[in-house]
């Protein structure tokens, strides 16, 4: 599975629950099941039977997760109870792993505590520094997780489900970097396109990696265009560039299987700078839902990855990352102009846009 804990934020108050869980009833969790059911057959090509087990309490004392086992226990998942992302879907017997029956909380993958278990942690943090770093890694995690707009491992659509938008859509100036920029229209190329062609030997399940191409775009205008950040063997321009700095790039937001959330991505683009740039504690990436600093980024010609997942119909990409570069509009009516990784620049309604990823 895709790594999905990787951030750290300050605990700032724990809530210690009583020692019970809640187990309801079966039937309220089919649409959890059906949704894990699709995901193990689209990434491993097989058909899974699906349990409910229990509810489980998250490491702040929220009940947040929900296990399943799949297959006869031969597999079991956690999915958010509000179930908008997967956390986990591991091989192995999960009554193997710990005692199902006293288990009370999901600390992330493979780790079920008891309640005892779990007071005997929370001591523990109180005791050394690395204990409580490791706690503040847990909640923050935890909070990524809960607060993904859509499934990690969401059927990132291959191709666009209507026809992209090409020709500016209303009068006004654009505000932004140049369409006519020269790493802008290479991302025009073929060789971006998100396609198992050009990608498919990156990772295995091919579903389209866009999060990965639009991150990958943003580094690459950020190294031709503003500051130096890593070395590369070929020119932004070569047909080879974009595989090239892929194999670079995947591993770190889409893991092994297609798909990635906000958080991800930009925790991906934080290994890549701290991994392969000499600026990795100069440049800070962060996640945003606020257009006024979008706004301010693009004024400030430096580009940012969108999340496009809102605006129904009228959206003719589903769930979707590009890279935005410029605008026209302002807050009644905004359009970004992107790349859209399927040879287009074309344009994307503010209100298809869920949240955005930038450098400062």
């Amino acid at each position: 599975m895709k790594k999905t804990f990787k951030k750290m934020l300050a605990l700032a108050l724990i809530l210690n629950i009583g020692s019970y869980s809640i187990v309801r009833a079966n039937d309220q969790y089919e649409i959890h099941e059906a949704i894990i059911e699709s995901f193990i057959l689209s990434v491993d090509n097989g058909v899974a039977d699906v349990h409910f087990v229990k509810e489980l309490y998250d490491v702040k004392g929220n009940l947040s997760f929900v296990l399943f086992t799949t297959d006869n226990n031969t597999n079991y998942a956690v999915m958010t109870i509000d179930g908008m992302a997967i956390s986990e879907v591991s091989e192995g017997n999960i009554y193997n792993l710990c005692n199902v029956d006293e288990v009370q909380y999901y600390l992330g993958p493979h780790s079920f505590l008891t309640q005892s278990e779990y007071n005997e942690f929370l001591v523990s943090t109180y005791e050394d520094s690395e204990s409580e770093n490791e706690l503040a890694t847990l909640v923050d995690a935890t909070d990524a997780i809960l607060n993904v707009v859509t499934s990690a491992i969401s059927s990132y659509i291959t191709i666009p489900t209507g026809d992209p938008i090409t020709v500016k859509p209303i009068t006004g100036s654009e505000t932004g970097i140049s369409y006519n920029n020269s790493v802008i229209q290479s991302f025009k190329s073929e060789y971006w396109e998100n396609s198992k062609a050009n990608f498919g030997d990156l990772i295995s399940n091919f579903d389209g990696v866009c999060g990965s191409i639009a991150s990958s775009m943003l580094l690459t205008y950020f190294n031709e265009e503003i500051i130096s950040i890593f070395d590369s063997d070929y020119s932004y321009s070569s047909s080879k560039y974009p595989h090239q700095i892929m194999q670079k790039v995947v591993p770190l937001i889409d893991g092994i299987k297609s798909g990635a959330t906000i958080g991800e991505v930009k925790s991906g683009i934080k290994e890549f700078l701290y991994v392969y740039s000499d600026y990795s504690n100069d440049l800070y990436v962060k996640d945003t839902t606020n257009r006024s600093t979008v706004v301010k980024e693009l004024n400030a010609k430096r580009p940012i990855v969108i999340y496009v997942a809102d605006g129904g119909s009228a959206n003719p990409y589903g769930l979707h990352y590009v890279l935005g570069f410029s605008y026209v509009g302002n807050t009644s009516e905004q359009w970004f102009h992107v790349a859209d990784n399927w040879k287009n620049l074309a344009w994307v309604n503010n209100l298809w846009a869920h949240a955005f990823v930038y450098f400062s």
